[in-house]
């Protein structure tokens, strides 16, 4: 463990996951340093037999001097019986600040996307709404206004997510002592339509090609959706360390996968001759452009995408995401006859036909028929972008 300096604190660089480096001078304070090069610091220390954290700010404008400084005084507290961090909340209970110190609280138990899209939300639409009000002046009235303002912008999904933003916030002040109850508790954004979007033949072969005459590592990922089932995220951060070429699979890490579960899946011949194609650029990610991260800015590349697709088609297709290749493959595995829990399989998915006690005593993997049903599938998807339509119908696949 480096001894911090504040030489040492400017040089120390990010790893790929969150870092804790305790002072060796002030016990109880640590550097944090996030993905994303920011640091701060922090302490960390025991009330009542309960462990707790204080954000005191972050570097540079922070300095190592001035957080032992602020590390020793926040600590002098605690040792008299009181909690820096809801000293600081009850004088500081503004929405705005204590958005602010839940996005920080959550960091370490959410997924990154979703404390991102919990960011935005709570930035976007809380804050500018209520967010100079404290924190139990919000009433229900207020959420149901911010929802309703949404709604008719046309974003009913996004009212549906951006409310159960509001409830983790509002849920974590309750756990904080800040407030008694939540304005969104029995708050409802309305009845939705869950999304059941799968691509036509003609629109995945319009799609197929529109990602070909775009080239470069997002149209090779977007090929790789298609044949694989999984998620954008997924696929587009694989790492060079998670492929087995001659065992034919990729073994995606439970630490990447949305479930937090690994998955093996199958690489059929067309995905393999797609992931040889990809130039080697760095020795980390597959789909890549600089060999220091992997791709990103999908909303401005599914534009450029569906501009092209629009071009092949004669007019643009029917709004779609790139989740819905995810829907395409499942759909395109039942009508071939591929089992339920076969599909699941594939798909990493925890719940459906092998779920309750089925899915505690069932620990099957079905390997062999997700080879088969990966192998057919990409057969599939070859004969519908050549333009020859349906082929390689099999037979129920039992295991």
């Amino acid at each position: 463990m480096p001894k911090l300096t504040k030489l040492s604190v400017e040089r120390l660089q990010p790893a790929k996951v969150r870092r804790e480096i305790p002072d060796s001078l002030m016990t109880g304070l640590y550097l944090v340093i996030q993905p994303s090069a920011v640091k701060s610091w922090a302490i960390r220390y025991r009330l009542h037999g309960r462990p707790a954290k204080y954000t005191l700010g972050k570097f540079p404008g922070l300095s190592l001097k001035d957080a032992r400084i602020e590390a020793a005084a926040k600590l002098r507290l605690v040792a008299e019986g009181t909690d820096p961090s809801l000293e600081k909340r009850r004088r500081d209970d503004a929405v705005s600040t204590l958005v602010e110190s839940y996005l920080s609280d959550v960091e370490d138990d959410l997924r990154p996307a979703t404390v991102r899209n919990y960011k935005l939300m709570l930035k976007n639409e809380l804050v500018p709404s209520v967010g100079k009000r404290r924190i139990g002046d919000v009433r229900k009235v207020d959420i149901a206004a911010i929802l309703t303002a949404i709604r008719q912008r046309g974003a009913k999904a996004m009212a549906r997510q951006t409310l159960g933003a509001f409830k983790s916030f509002f849920t974590w002040c309750i756990d904080q002592g800040l407030i008694e109850d939540s304005p969104c508790r029995n708050l409802k954004t309305g009845t939705f339509e869950s999304r059941d979007r799968a691509l036509s033949d003609d629109e995945l072969r319009v799609v197929w090609q529109a990602a070909t005459n775009r080239g470069g590592p997002f149209g090779a990922a977007v090929k790789l959706l298609v044949l694989t089932g999984q998620r954008c995220n997924e696929v587009c951060r694989m790492e060079r360390t998670e492929l087995d070429t001659e065992g034919r699979l990729w073994r995606l890490p439970g630490s990447r996968s949305k479930n937090k579960q690994p998955n093996e899946i199958p690489l059929c011949a067309e995905a393999l001759a797609i992931l040889s194609d990809i130039p080697k650029i760095g020795d980390q990610y597959v789909f890549t452009l600089s060999g220091k991260k992997p791709i990103n800015g999908f909303a401005v590349a599914k534009k450029l995408l569906d501009k092209e697709a629009a071009k092949i088609n004669g007019a643009p297709l029917t709004p779609w995401r790139l989740h819905d290749l995810r829907r395409t493959f499942s759909t395109g595995l039942a009508a071939m006859g591929i089992t339920q829990p076969v599909t699941e399989s594939l798909l990493n998915h925890q719940s459906g036909m092998v779920s309750g006690i089925a899915g505690i005593y069932n620990k099957y993997d079905y390997k062999k028929e997700k080879a088969v049903a990966a192998e057919a599938w990409g057969g599939r998807v070859r004969s519908i972008v050549s333009g020859k339509g349906a082929s390689n119908i099999l037979p129920m696949v039992r295991p």
